[in-house]
Formats: C-alpha cells, structure tokens, sequence
C-alpha cells in the first residue's frame, strides 16, 4: 500500500476548517500505525520540506568534503563529487523544481497570491539552472586537470550552495506561508501528490546506482523528516 494510498488522499471526506470556513479534507487513516498529518496542507508542507532537508545533507557533504580538501586532509573524490552533481541534476533541477513550477508556483498564480514571489521563485530556479551548468563545466575542466592546486569548481560549488540554502529559507519562510494562506484544500491535495509521487533518486524506494557513492558518505536509507 503506498502511503498516498493509505491517507487516502483522493478520497478524504470534506469538514470546514476552524477559522476560515475552508473546505477541507479530515485524515482517518485506514493503517492505524500511521501518524498522519490533519489537513493536506500539512501533507504538502512536510514533504516539500522534507525535500529540502535531504537537499541539506548532500549540501552538507559536498561542504564537508570541500573543506576537507581545502586542508590538504584527503585528496579529490570525484566520483563523491560526481554522484552529489547528479543528485542535484536529477532530484532538485529535474523533480524539485519542476514540480514546484508545474504545482505550487502555478497554483499560487492562478489563486492570486503574490505575483512578486512566484516570480522570485521562478527566476532563482532560472538561475540554479545557470549556474548548475557553470558548475558542471568546471567539474569537468577539474578531471581533466586533477592537480590544480585551487581549482575554480570549488568557489563556484560553494557560491551554488549558499544560493540554493538561501532559496529553501526563501521558500520555507516566505513562499509557504503565503501559499498555506492562499490556496485552497483542493490544490494541496494535489500538491502533496506531485510531491510524493516523484521518488527522491537518493533517499527513495529505488535508489540511483550512480549514487552509491553519496548513499556510502550519508549513509542514506531513510529521507530527512
């Protein structure tokens, strides 16, 4: 049974949301084991930031790793290096992003809310695109050329991170609390689905085999709540 399935996401029955009078679904999950969240809202929520808790950690290692090097502690590890590049290739560029820009970004600009952030969110995913191939292209000028002493692929990996962990705090401090205060019960159904259904290539049900790598450093077998 997938988890979709036992919160029995198309078929929640309609209560009234305390406050606001909104329509929304009431959780009585069939599977008594699992904790389940009231509203969809609350589904959405925690796995869009439970997609960014998992972006965190390969974050963390790509750092750690950099700094690492940096100390002259440990030489390159690239096929390390390689596998967090795909990561972020696969699961923030190609479902993260997409999903957000085809689901959350499109339902807030068809709810009315604040065009100013869509459009913020939109131009810092146009961006994360640009640099990412930026970044790529130095990735592969470094294994070319495996004893640089301070090679550009460095500063153009950390410059990518602080820009991506700004935009999650974008997103969780601002993007989401307008979207929970604009949008109704209906679009977070469908959001919490987008969101689950496309499987985290690292973290999920059938990890990517190019990423053992990663999954040995992380010890990856369960997603950040």
């Amino acid at each position: 049974m997938t988890y979709d399935h036992a919160l029995n996401l198309d078929n929640w029955p309609s209560a009234r949301s305390p406050g606001t009078g909104q329509a929304v679904p009431v959780v009585t999950p069939p599977n008594p084991g699992l904790a389940a969240p009231a509203f969809p809202v609350e589904v959405a929520v925690q796995r869009i930031c439970g997609h960014h808790r998992n972006l965190a950690r390969v974050f963390a290692a790509q750092q750690g790793h950099a700094e690492a090097i940096a100390a002259g502690a440990c030489p390159p590890d690239f096929p390390l290096m390689a596998a967090i590049l795909r990561y972020i290739e696969l699961h923030l560029l190609g479902n993260h992003h997409r999903v957000e820009e085809s689901c959350l970004l499109a339902a807030m600009r068809e709810r009315g809310a604040s065009g100013q952030l869509v459009d913020t969110a939109l131009g810092a995913h146009n961006q994360s695109a640009r640099k990412f191939a930026a970044l790529q292209s130095a990735f592969g000028a470094w294994r070319q050329q495996p004893d640089l002493s301070n090679p550009p692929f460095l500063e153009l990996a950390a410059d990518y991170r602080e820009c991506e962990l700004g935009h999650i705090a974008f997103e969780e401090d601002v993007l989401l609390p307008c979207a929970v205060e604009t949008l109704p019960a209906s679009d977070w159904v469908a959001i919490a689905k987008a969101f689950r259904d496309e499987d985290d290539p690292l973290f999920g049900s059938s990890p990517d085999p190019q990423l053992i790598p990663l999954h040995h450093v992380l010890g990856a077998g369960t997603a950040a709540n």
